[in-house]
């Protein structure tokens, strides 16, 4: 493969983009998607005004607890984000399609004791606590490197001085079965051909 013309940095991108076409043609067919796709991360939480306008609840002040790194973009299945948010303890945080709707939902039997999150301005936003110092994000990023802006941290939200992905030492995010694909989707981007044989040995 002629691939000397290429940079490192600019081969990546084409990785990246194929990975992305991939994976988002599979989930938009309703197809499994491995775990070795996903990527998890231990996200600090912290309390920040949502808005200026007049508050909902009153109890928070405008402040909800917001997480303390922007969110890399996640990929798209056909009518949502792939991505699972989690408290520390492994209960399920459902996304909220909308705060208001969220916080009336205080009246229902079956909704009223439940947290929720919503994505806004980068960030995830979390509905029903200002309590929690972290929570666990599983999803399918665009850009795994991205992670590397994020540090590891403690069940309290104590950031650690690595981490959540190290390119050099981390496994690239995709399932095995899609490998030769990828070649091929990167090939296809470089405009060069792929010789399976030849290239991939």
């Amino acid at each position: 493969m002629q691939s000397s013309y290429y940079s490192r940095e600019l081969f990546y991108e084409f990785m990246k983009r194929a990975r992305v076409l991939l994976l988002e043609r599979l989930a938009k067919k309703f197809f499994k998607l491995s775990d070795f796709n996903y990527q998890k991360i231990c996200m600090p939480m912290d309390l920040h005004s949502f808005h200026d306008c007049d508050c909902l609840p009153v109890d928070t002040k405008c402040k909800l607890l917001r997480s303390r790194f922007k969110l890399p973009q996640v990929i798209l299945s056909r009518n949502r984000h792939i991505i699972k948010v989690f408290t520390i303890t492994g209960e399920t945080i459902d996304y909220a399609q909308d705060i208001e709707d969220f916080y009336n939902n205080a009246y229902s039997v079956t909704k009223k004791d439940k947290l929720g999150y919503i994505i806004f301005d980068g960030y995830l936003w979390l509905l029903g606590t200002t309590t929690a110092g972290v929570v666990i994000i599983n999803a399918i990023f665009a850009d795994p490197v991205e992670l590397a802006n994020i540090s590891f941290c403690t069940t309290e939200g104590e950031e650690l001085d690595y981490a959540c992905y190290d390119a050099s030492t981390d496994d690239f995010p995709l399932q095995a079965s899609l490998d030769i694909a990828m070649y091929q989707e990167v090939a296809n981007i470089m405009q060069i051909p792929l010789q399976i044989k030849e290239d991939l040995i």
